[in-house]
């Protein structure tokens, strides 16, 4: 849990929202822009992570190891992580999303795009490479364009395959 503002205000919400709402809590001072900014970098950790699952998996797959043996891999080296958890959606085709079931998007393709262009903006604001968000981008713009707007962003990897 990420939070910004007057400390004081903090330290009277602190007790309520850890354990409750998250193990941690990551002070990032009283500028509140930082949330903002650092909600942007971890959606870009969290964008990065699918593009990597997406190319990941299809290889395995056309190479002949099997996108189960990719899952496996990774289950094995990266346990209890959202690589898991992504790499079943995908490897399932689950991305397709049944709202009225009840299903929801993990990350929704609409709001992934969204974060995908602030995150871009953020790296030109500071001179920084956004290449693997400019990658993510253009494929979450064409999962849009093939299946609509509210799949789960890990069906970028119907894109790459």
């Amino acid at each position: 849990m990420v939070l910004c503002g007057k400390n004081k205000l903090k330290e009277t919400i602190k007790e309520y929202l850890s354990p409750v709402m998250g193990k941690e809590i990551l002070d990032l001072g009283e500028d509140l822009t930082k949330s903002t900014k650092m909600k942007l970098i971890g959606n870009y950790f969290i964008t990065g992570v699918l593009a990597m699952l997406s190319e990941g998996l299809t290889l395995g797959e056309k190479s002949g190891l099997g996108e189960q043996a990719v899952v496996d891999f990774l289950e094995s080296f990266f346990p209890n992580t959202s690589f898991g958890v992504y790499a079943k959606r995908m490897i399932e085709d689950s991305f397709v999303i049944d709202e009225s079931k009840g299903g929801k998007a993990l990350f929704s393709t609409t709001l992934a795009s969204k974060d995908l262009k602030h995150i871009q903006r953020l790296g030109h604001e500071y001179g920084v490479p956004t290449e693997v968000t400019n990658i993510m981008r253009d494929r979450v713009d064409k999962s849009i364009e093939r299946f609509g707007p509210n799949y789960d962003m890990s069906s970028v990897v119907a894109v790459v395959r």
